[in-house]
């Protein structure tokens, strides 16, 4: 079979900036070692599959230790792929495992994806979450990813993490440090640790959480 990738930086204007992705098209779907193996030896922290079928294209995304259920970024660039270099135009919906159908639709040169809300509940910020990450804070929430809400956006931008702590909070996917800003309504970083990336430059999926979080009250 033949396998073409591209790898391709989302969420920049620069080379090199953003966070990159690879993206790798395929004639047929393969099985899910082979996968893993080619995110493994990608090491970014997300390696999209896209295969082209009658019904739509099926998308799956791999970290270098997993699969996960959902990745902005990489659907971002596995759009810009199917636009720019495959001829694509309009609108693309990808099939996915776990996320349903996403809707990506390029306009002029800037393309809209449309991903589904996944508003966290509140949790107990336990002491065990505070000694793991080093955080102090004022509040806990839960959706697929542990937001720790802090009270100044200096806070996140200055946080040090202990990895080691990180990977103890096997029961979260990702920890996402997140504070209000005056300038740009909020800041957050994103850590991942046990599913093969330490820190995410950029996590569209986590924004499925922090957009309904923030906008309740911002």
């Amino acid at each position: 079979m033949e396998i073409r990738q591209w790898v391709v930086n989302a969420f920049t204007q620069e080379c090199f900036g953003g966070n990159p992705a690879a993206v790798c098209l395929l004639d047929r779907e393969i099985d899910d070692a082979a996968m893993l193996s080619i995110a493994r030896q990608n090491r970014y922290s997300e390696t999209a599959f896209v295969v082209e079928a009658g019904s739509g294209p099926l998308l799956r995304w791999f970290t270098p230790a997993k699969e996960v259920d959902l990745c902005g970024h990489a659907t971002l660039a596995t759009a810009w792929v199917l636009f720019h270099e495959l001829g694509r135009h309009g609108e693309i919906v990808f099939r996915t495992r776990d996320a349903g159908p996403l809707k990506v639709v390029l306009e002029d040169q800037t393309i809209w994806m449309d991903f589904p809300s996944r508003p966290p509940r509140k949790i107990e910020c336990s002491d065990r979450i505070r000694q793991l990450t080093g955080l102090r804070p004022v509040e806990a929430w839960l959706a697929r990813d542990l937001l720790l809400v802090l009270e100044h956006p200096d806070q996140v931008r200055d946080y040090v993490p202990d990895f080691a702590g990180l990977r103890e909070l096997t029961e979260f996917f990702a920890v996402v440090p997140t504070a209000p800003d005056g300038d740009s309504g909020f800041v957050s970083r994103y850590f991942a640790p046990n599913a093969g990336i330490d820190e995410d430059p950029v996590t569209g999926s986590s924004h499925c959480t922090l957009i309904p979080f923030w906008a309740d009250r911002l």
